[in-house]
């Protein structure tokens, strides 16, 4: 039912009562293949069960559909059903530029125009095997069902069967409160089943056209970026020069008041921080952020107690939560540290361009005498580990690059967020939106910038 060639039995175990919607048994209206020994795709004598080992499409996109239901009930926001959904939503920022842009985001970056349903509907049925179609199947033909309130009806054709149980079962799904007064319903009609309703061609059409064109959304614009726009198109430039000459007065007037209480501030962080942050004025940056209320009152620790290179990276609440967890363990990396540590020593050797070597070596000097780093160091240091420096040449600069994926640091690193970076899509959706509205309003487009 679930996709496999043969009839297989699988037994999966999981901490949510929703898991019975897969509990499914195979209606042999179909044929399977034997078992034993068998010819694989490449010409091979194998045993059947070896390509039988991994799950089959359908059950793995079924178990993801269960395992998303259950995420939902518990809070978790999901993918959005359709585009129109994820206004106000943090997802995809810069998929939201390249459609101003008029750029199509490639794959499935983002929902649909219109949802692949035109609803989701629960019916009743005598038993399971009284579905023609497996999971995620859709019907061949119309099917008499009935409602929870014992009405027939015709489910139509070309419904997507998404999940079932029996009522007497868990609550089964998106949206759907426990049956209330089981006891009046006919026990025949126990099998519970849920289906995608299809839309027809009229009713899509017109849905698509209320949509409009991806493009046309006003959310395509980041909104701070949109509130910056709305000033330069309603203020004249006498309004916003004055604007900024205040904003700049007032700073550094305070960054002056500031004086003393920043040296004090300096002199209680640590000192490897201390030496990389001479010249920081934290505390005028913390009064900054907080007169706009940034959202990530946090964000200053970093400069004040430094940021570790491996094990948990603190959690933001401004970015998209996306957790990415570690490959290894900060005490599996140290114990590895002297196999690693003698590889990459022996690993380096001149990049061939004397004068590039001699400009890594001069950065990496700076860097001492800044105090953004230490040494020369006679031998390496037991307990250390060891990451390689390379120069990049990029056209007329080079750049030192520090590889802690050799040395497997970046694998003990684990992340909580998704940092969504405004890239060249989103400065062209800015300009855009700025033409678009000098075009609505009247007004004259003549734009002159720089970056």
């Amino acid at each position: 039912m679930y996709g496999s060639l043969r009839d297989k039995w699988t037994r999966i175990v999981a901490s949510f009562p929703e898991i019975v919607q897969l509990d499914v048994t195979c209606d042999r209206r179909h044929k399977h293949l034997g078992w034993g020994f068998t010819t694989n795709a490449q010409g091979q004598n194998v045993w059947a069960t070896s390509e039988e080992s991994q799950y089959p499409r359908k059950l793995c996109i079924a178990l993801v559909q269960v395992i998303l239901q259950v995420a939902s009930a518990r809070g978790v926001q999901l993918r959005p059903n359709c585009i129109h959904d994820i206004v106000g939503h943090p997802l995809l920022l810069a998929k939201h530029s390249q459609l101003a842009a008029g750029v199509q985001p490639r794959g499935q970056r983002i929902p649909p125009l219109v949802p692949d349903f035109q609803q989701t509907a629960v019916f009743f049925a005598k038993n399971a095997s009284d579905i023609p179609c497996g999971p995620l199947g859709k019907l061949q033909t119309p099917l008499q069902l009935r409602t929870e309130t014992q009405e027939t009806v015709l489910v139509p054709k070309h419904s997507r069967f998404l999940r079932g149980s029996f009522a007497s079962d868990s609550t089964m799904g998106v949206d759907q409160e426990p049956l209330q007064n089981r006891g009046t319903m006919d026990d025949e009609w126990s099998y519970k089943a849920v289906f995608g309703l299809p839309w027809d061609c009229e009713q899509f059409i017109r849905k698509a056209v209320e949509a409009g064109h991806p493009s046309k959304l006003s959310f395509a614009v980041p909104k701070d970026l949109q509130l910056a726009l709305e000033k330069h198109l309603t203020w004249d430039e006498q309004t916003l020069v004055e604007y900024r000459m205040h904003w700049c007065r007032k700073w550094l007037k305070r960054a002056k008041e500031l004086e003393v209480s920043e040296q004090q501030d300096a002199e209680t962080r640590p000192a490897h921080v201390k030496a990389a942050t001479t010249g920081k004025r934290i505390l005028l940056t913390a009064e900054m952020l907080s007169s706009m209320q940034y959202e990530d009152a946090e964000v200053l620790d970093l400069l004040r107690v430094g940021s570790p290179l491996a094990g948990d990276s603190p959690k933001c609440s401004t970015f998209e939560e996306l957790y990415k967890p570690c490959m290894l363990t900060i005490g599996q990396l140290l114990k590895e540290a002297p196999t690693r540590n003698q590889a990459i020593l022996s690993a380096c050797k001149s990049s061939g361009d004397a004068n590039v070597d001699q400009q890594l070596l001069f950065e990496t000097r700076e860097e001492v005498r800044k105090g953004w780093a230490i040494g020369p160091l006679p031998e390496v240091p037991s307990g250390c580990v060891v990451s390689r420096r390379f120069p990049l040449i990029q056209r007329n600069k080079v750049r030192m690059i520090d590889d802690f994926s050799i040395s497997g640091i970046n694998d003990t690193a684990s992340s909580q967020n998704k940092v969504d970076l405004h890239m060249v899509d989103t400065f062209a959706a800015v300009a855009r939106e700025f033409f678009r509205c000098c075009e609505a309003t009247e007004r004259a487009s003549n734009l002159v910038a720089k970056t």
